[in-house]
């Protein structure tokens, strides 16, 4: 298991026994700290598909606070150009401001398809597993 923790803002990026990225969110995010998180991110992708394995990405948004015009920038150009297969986002399930701000950036990414969001993470990994 590959595991790399942002300490500014103490976001978390993994890959578990199933070859599935994870990307955990604490807290309040910048266009900085969302680039760092997104370049680990494409390291291990790129490392899967050289393997010519699946790339699959959860990200887990239960815990992320604000985040600013600038990291919404940083995380739309993020789902038009990352190269996944599937993305599944964990959620609350209250559709707080955040996740409903991550729901309009994943229609105007033009990947709605291969983005789902679940409210449970045994779920989410069920249908990345698919």
């Amino acid at each position: 298991m590959v595991s790399a923790v942002d300490k500014s803002v103490g976001n978390r990026v993994f890959v578990d026994k199933q070859g599935v990225i994870h990307g955990v969110y604490h807290g309040s995010q910048t266009a900085r700290g969302l680039q760092r998180m997104i370049e680990r991110i494409t390291k291990i992708m790129d490392r899967l598909i050289r393997q010519d394995r699946p790339v699959r990405l959860l990200l887990d948004i239960r815990d992320m606070g604000h985040y600013d015009l600038p990291a919404r920038l940083v995380e739309m150009h993020a789902r038009t150009v990352l190269p996944f297969w599937k993305l599944a986002f964990v959620t609350g399930g209250r559709h707080p401001a955040v996740e409903q701000t991550s729901r309009k950036l994943t229609l105007m990414s033009g990947r709605r398809k291969e983005i789902r969001y679940f409210e449970r993470e045994d779920d989410a990994i069920g249908w990345l597993s698919v």
